[in-house]
């Protein structure tokens, strides 16, 4: 068989405890087993892992305990021995001695309402981390709003185990999910993550949260009249009041529709009427109170109000011109001064190339002087040694004839 459920239900009245739990479709009392004892309960199919198994601590009567299919659903009906008692879940796997999830979720149910806030967290993250979809829910809320178990609020588990619920297919938790991401609660303020969450949960509040993001544009978001009134349409037919008094300003100030005192009269009693105790601004109250009169008086001082802030709004503009017409002003000022600046660097760089060229003229007019020095001073050597060799030749021949003269007398 297939299908079969991995959490049950317990339902306890005076005198009896009622275990539910969903199978596949076929199943016949043949593929079940169930049997009781005095406290003990053992309830599946044959072919499959027992969806209850282990230790009731109130006693049940086995003889007056019965069961039944209905559909695909099968129903325990079991006896207690003592009528009034209050009957205790607490089923332990006969494999390994552990507590099954959802026997835990219920368990911290129990010591809750018993007042063993501690214990009763310790079940509850045990059931959460097993995969109970409840018990993973109620582990975020545990930690949101701390104040049922005792504890400081730790919102960064709250939205740990919040996007796990969401992952789950869990509305609520989704929505929690948005307005974490909206708030920027313990993480990065994101409207686009806010977004997709709103939209992607069946939780109507989150209608309205999204109607108020495109209303006034929160978060950067463009605004979307059109898109807002949609949403807050969906919230006022669900009977949320702040969706019926969002429908009534919009009315009333004129966004996305024409000026109708009117309708936002009647939107602002409705929104009263779903909660009593929601109090609205005092220039609101006076309009129901005085209606059309005092409306008048309204539009002129919203008039006056949106003209003082326009002129102000163009006082802005004009010293936010002034400040960046100065900055320009400065900016080129300090631009012509660097230039200059500049221009002057090129002098000196010219300057210094140009003595740098007459010092290099002048070096190589020296060397020309050197070498023309070296030739004139070898030419003297040269010439000099000339003439002392021919003086020295002369004189040789001059001997030698005047030897052979002296041989011949």
């Amino acid at each position: 068989m297939t299908n079969q459920a991995k959490e049950y239900n317990v339902v306890e009245s005076p005198g009896t405890v009622i275990f539910t739990f969903q199978v596949g479709d076929g199943v016949s009392y043949d593929d079940l087993e169930i049997t009781f004892s005095n406290n003990s309960l053992v309830a599946g199919l044959k072919s499959e892992p027992s969806v209850i198994v282990g230790t009731l601590y109130d006693e049940i009567d086995p003889k007056m305990s019965t069961y039944r299919i209905a559909g695909n659903e099968v129903i325990i009906t079991a006896k207690k021995k003592t009528k009034n008692a209050q009957f205790k879940v607490f089923i332990k796997d006969k494999f390994n001695g552990s507590i099954d999830p959802h026997s835990a979720f219920l368990l911290s149910i129990y010591l809750l309402h018993n007042g063993d806030q501690q214990k009763s967290l310790e079940y509850l993250k045990y059931a959460a981390d097993c995969g109970h979809s409840s018990a993973v829910y109620t582990y975020a809320i545990a930690h949101e709003r701390s104040e049922f178990y005792g504890i400081k609020p730790n919102r960064k588990v709250a939205l740990k185990y919040f996007k796990i619920s969401s992952e789950m297919g869990n509305p609520v938790s989704q929505y929690f999910v948005g307005t974490f991401y909206e708030e920027g609660r313990d993480c990065k303020k994101d409207i686009k993550k806010a977004i997709k969450y709103f939209e992607k949960t069946k939780f109507v509040r989150a209608s309205h949260r999204l109607g108020v993001i495109y209303k006034d544009g929160i978060g950067g978001t463009e605004k979307d009249y059109k898109r807002a009134l949609e949403y807050f349409s969906v919230g006022a037919k669900s009977g949320i009041s702040d969706s019926l008094i969002e429908i009534g300003y919009m009315n009333l100030y004129g966004l996305g529709m024409p000026i109708n005192f009117e309708q936002a009269k009647q939107y602002f009693d409705k929104g009263k009427s779903y909660d009593k105790g929601k109090s609205l601004p005092k220039e609101i109250l006076d309009l129901l109170e005085n209606g059309q009169e005092a409306y008048e008086k309204f539009l002129e001082e919203k008039k006056k109000e949106k003209k003082t802030e326009n002129q102000k709004i163009i006082q802005k503009k004009n010293e936010s011109q002034n400040k960046s017409e100065n900055k320009k002003q400065n900016k080129n000022g300090k631009e012509k001064e660097k230039e200059k600046e500049k221009e002057k660097e090129k002098e000196k760089e010219k300057e210094k190339e140009k003595e740098k060229e007459k010092q290099k003229e002048k070096k190589n007019e020296r060397k020309c002087q050197e070498k023309k020095h070296k030739r004139l001073k070898w030419g003297i050597v040269i010439g000099t040694s000339v003439i002392a060799m021919s003086i020295g030749i002369g004189l040789s021949l001059k001997k030698k004839r005047t030897t052979k003269k002296t041989k011949k007398y």
